[in-house]
């Protein structure tokens, strides 16, 4: 009894020290990264919930950018230990492959109801995560239908190891004629594209963005330790004028995004807006501003903390709750309905992310 207690308090305590290490390795004490994290994934619910277009597209290239600006800040961290270049792609599946098989289940049990059988090939592509290299959208937004990115993102992963050393370590000459390429090759033929596909989901085409994100990081390791350090002083009335331009630039992308044709919304716009925007916050991050208080505040950092949760559970919710509103004879597009789903998928997205850090950390009491 006594070595139960024990272990039950070793797992609490282990849990407890692994969330802090997870918040100094992966989110680096940037609590307006996190707070973008939760802001920009509550876009893409508002995109499949309400249709709100912008959000998705929005939400969805600064996920990418985020990656590459992520995965760099770690890499950079730890270079001796990521000598294989299958370390990255390994670490992350671990974070979110068992999030993912979840989030499959509801759909492969409506799959079952509806029809009797399961198509195997959907699934086989679904589980290897290949899903976004079939252009059929039957299978690239098939089951879960946001699980493409994940498959996209793990392109990424992979081409980490040849991206990182391009953009952290070519010359500013090097840097700009490998950019200059890059936007040349991609503006002489998707302006030909009439298929979303190859612009938004394609694996290839996100690595843009993806690389973006590492730039950013180049620039944040340049001037990001003396600026965010809190050593630098800048007046709270500058700080809040870069928050407000942040959240300008994001708002006046709105407009644009609709009258834009689709090989410039489809991801381009969002290379234009979204660094800037991103980085202004990144940079005052320990500086006091307008938005501070709320950008840090306890709800918004959870919701940066579950933000993967909510976006991989966010289809099955909205899909099975939309179908019980239905059935009890209301507005499933009403403004009540829409909140509802909301805190039903915020608080569903908690309790699994809690579980999983307990599954995670479950495995320490083996070791007393």
């Amino acid at each position: 009894m006594v070595r139960d207690k024990s272990v039950t308090l070793h797992i609490r305590n282990r849990m407890k020290e692994m969330h802090h290490a997870d918040i100094d390795a992966d989110k680096n004490y940037n609590r307006n990264l996190q707070a973008m994290r939760f802001i920009f994934c509550m876009l893409i619910v508002f995109s499949h919930l309400a249709g709100f277009d912008f959000g998705g597209e929005c939400g969805v290239a600064f996920f990418f950018i985020t990656s590459g600006f992520v995965c760099s800040m770690s890499y950079s961290k730890r270079p001796e230990k990521d000598t294989n270049p299958l370390a990255l792609p390994a670490r992350q599946l671990k974070k979110f492959y068992p999030i993912y098989i979840i989030t499959l289940i509801p759909f492969l049990a409506i799959g079952i109801l509806s029809t009797h059988s399961v198509n195997m090939r959907l699934l086989a592509a679904n589980l290897l995560l290949i899903q976004s290299w079939i252009p059929d959208p039957a299978y690239h937004f098939g089951m879960n239908g946001t699980s493409w990115f994940l498959s996209s993102l793990l392109f990424c992963y992979l081409s980490f190891p040849l991206l990182y050393p391009a953009g952290m370590k070519s010359g500013k000459k090097q840097l700009i004629a490998i950019m200059s390429c890059i936007l040349a090759v991609y503006c002489s033929f998707a302006h030909l594209v009439t298929e979303q596909y190859l612009l938004y989901v394609f694996p290839p085409a996100r690595l843009i963005d993806f690389f973006i994100g590492i730039l950013c990081f180049r620039i944040f390791q340049k001037y990001g330790k003396y600026i965010t350090s809190g050593h630098y002083d800048v007046s709270s009335t500058k700080v809040s004028a870069m928050q407000m331009t942040a959240v300008a630039l994001v708002a006046a992308s709105i407009p644009i995004y609709y009258i834009a044709p689709l090989w410039i919304k489809a991801s381009a716009m969002f290379w234009l807006f979204l660094p800037p925007a991103m980085m202004m916050l990144i940079f005052t991050d320990n500086q006091d501003g307008i938005l501070t208080k709320l950008l840090h505040s306890k709800a918004i950092q959870i919701g940066g903390e579950i933000s993967l949760e909510i976006f991989l559970m966010q289809l099955p919710v909205i899909v099975v709750l939309k179908n019980v509103i239905i059935r009890a004879g209301l507005d499933p597009e009403s403004i009540v309905s829409y909140l509802l789903i909301t805190i039903i998928l915020l608080i569903l997205s908690y309790i699994l992310h809690k579980l999983m850090q307990y599954l995670r950390h479950h495995q320490s009491a083996d070791n007393i």
